[in-house]
């Protein structure tokens, strides 16, 4: 990973064509789907470094495998107090996005994925940085508390409960 993430990051800012971008993005899986066999701690600085590209990713296009694995490591990221800085002046827009993954009838565990997200962003971030999005949230997740699957319902049940006290 230390030796990966570095060289990935160059290439992937050096490049502006979206269909090879698309490629980094298929690529930045593998790395994710790697980074899982690695403890979190070890992992986390170099997850931290490779936040911009999960912004990039996470606000374009990508396949589904793609999209579960950028937002399993938001999980990771937001577990582990290095998230903060590094994601706060993109809030807005990954809120929106985790917010529309939420909503998506595509797949279960890429919804509960962004679920967790979603729940785990009151306790990292200040009250004053998630109040714009507070209200829109609030809707989204009310809506998805009708899910059919029980589980689904519990998790925007528990994101949902945290957004409200903010």
């Amino acid at each position: 990973m230390s030796q990966t993430v570095p060289l990935f990051i160059k290439h992937f800012n050096n490049t502006r064509d979206d269909a090879k971008r698309e490629r980094f993005f298929q690529v930045l899986g593998d790395i994710l789907s790697f980074a899982q066999g690695v403890s979190a701690s070890s992992s986390a600085s170099e997850m931290t470094k490779l936040m911009p590209v999960l912004i990039v990713a996470l606000e374009s296009e990508m396949s589904l495998g793609t999209a579960e694995l950028v937002v399993g490591a938001l999980v990771t990221l937001l577990e582990t107090e290095a998230a903060e800085s590094a994601l706060e002046p993109h809030i807005a827009s990954v809120v929106e996005r985790l917010l529309q993954l939420a909503g998506s009838e595509d797949h279960v565990s890429l919804k509960m994925k962004a679920l967790k997200c979603l729940e785990l962003m009151p306790k990292r971030f200040a009250p004053s940085v998630l109040s714009s999005s507070r209200r829109a949230v609030t809707k989204k997740l009310q809506s998805v508390t009708m899910d059919k699957k029980r589980l689904v319902r519990r998790a925007a049940a528990d994101a949902n409960n945290r957004w409200s006290m903010i």
